[in-house]
């Protein structure tokens, strides 16, 4: 027996593409200071996780705020913040646990907005190891995209000893897989590729599973034929071993000091962005609709009626990262990590994003 889920509602989402990472400017933080200049944001997908940042520049509110922005779409989150440190931008969207190890290695890496709360990402296990597992391949589509309906201790227990891939190291997806399983003497072998390939990876018997967001974890049931198995959009992980945001924005120290009226102004754009979000959720539904074109309306309204909350949460808290460092798995849980103060991974309170008011 299955159960409806949001993550089936983007079954057709199958339009993401996977850009090249730009290099540009200089070193030592780049251009795009208070002085002027054009704001580089290295973005690391064009996943669901991701589009509270897209609306902000397609529906102008980074111009708003007088900022010439350029996002820059890099192959995961390592490598966008790898592209922040070095310079080439001065922005990063990727996870939570990149902040955590960036500081844990002595780089002052602060978070300025959550692009995305909650978790994004789920697992999905190819037709080899569902059948492995004695788990039906042959059913109808709609019920493959679909998790079963079996307790959530068993189905991590069965992640033991296999290859599941991960965007990376630090992707704020791989936390809640690692970890849960651990909690149920679980262990699972990852392998790290690019969101888009894994699908491919699948299908060619690469990988025994894959933990990803929409659409990847729909085309691999879609295309490599595989079986949904734990779905992280509608809560199925554990709480204790689920962050607090999938996609988080983020600068350095060293760029704060620099710049500090144009991050002032980035996160007044993210603001501005969720707070449309909440008032106009027509408009804003109309811009992400035009980045997934041949979706099906129907699959495409209901996806955003299960998923636009996600986007008006933007305000960064002590409290969110205190929470996200105890669900990192061991191999992160170094005691560099455990020693940090979470008051000291996000931006001061002047530069954090306000969530939106509902309307009076």
């Amino acid at each position: 027996m299955f159960r409806s889920t949001r993550a089936a509602r983007w079954g057709a989402l199958l339009t993401a593409s996977a850009l090249a990472l730009t290099a540009c400017g200089g070193g030592g933080g780049g251009g795009g200071g208070d002085a002027g200049g054009t704001i580089r944001i290295a973005i690391s997908s064009e996943s669901l996780a991701t589009q509270l940042v897209r609306m902000a520049a397609d529906l102008g509110m980074f111009k708003g705020e007088g900022l010439d922005v350029e996002l820059v779409n890099s192959n995961g989150g390592a490598q966008a913040v790898t592209a922040m440190l070095s310079g080439n931008v001065q922005f990063a969207a990727a996870g939570a646990p990149e902040v955590i190890t960036s500081n844990a290695e002595g780089r002052d890496v602060k978070a300025i907005a959550r692009l995305y709360s909650g978790l994004s990402g789920s697992v999905v296990l190819s037709k080899e190891t569902a059948q492995r597992l004695g788990v039906r391949t042959d059913t109808p589509l709609e019920e493959r995209v679909k998790a079963p309906d079996i307790p959530i201790g068993e189905r991590l227990k069965d992640l033991d000893g296999l290859n599941i891939a991960f965007a990376s190291a630090t992707s704020s997806l791989k936390s809640p897989v690692i970890s849960s399983a651990e909690s149920v003497g679980a262990k699972v072998n990852p392998v790290y590729m690019k969101q888009e390939n894994m699908p491919a990876a699948m299908s060619a018997g690469a990988i025994d599973a894959l933990q990803a967001s929409p659409p990847v974890s729909e085309l691999g049931v879609l295309s490599a034929g595989g079986v949904m198995w734990i779905e992280g959009p509608t809560g199925q992980f554990p709480a204790e071993h689920t962050p607090t945001s999938s996609s988080t924005l983020m600068t350095t120290g060293e760029y704060i000091g620099k710049a500090p009226e144009t991050v002032k102004k980035v996160a007044a754009a993210i603001s501005k962005t969720a707070q449309l979000v909440m008032d106009d959720p027509a408009k804003a539904k109309a811009n992400v609709r035009g980045r997934y074109g041949d979706v099906d309306a129907k699959i495409f309204d209901a996806a955003w009626e299960a998923n636009n909350a996600s986007y008006t949460q933007p305000r960064v808290t002590a409290e969110q990262f205190a929470h996200d460092i105890t669900v990192l798995p061991k191999e992160l849980s170094t005691k560099e990590v455990l020693a940090l103060d979470p008051k000291d991974l996000i931006v001061p309170d002047e530069f954090n994003p306000t969530d939106p008011a509902p309307k009076s």
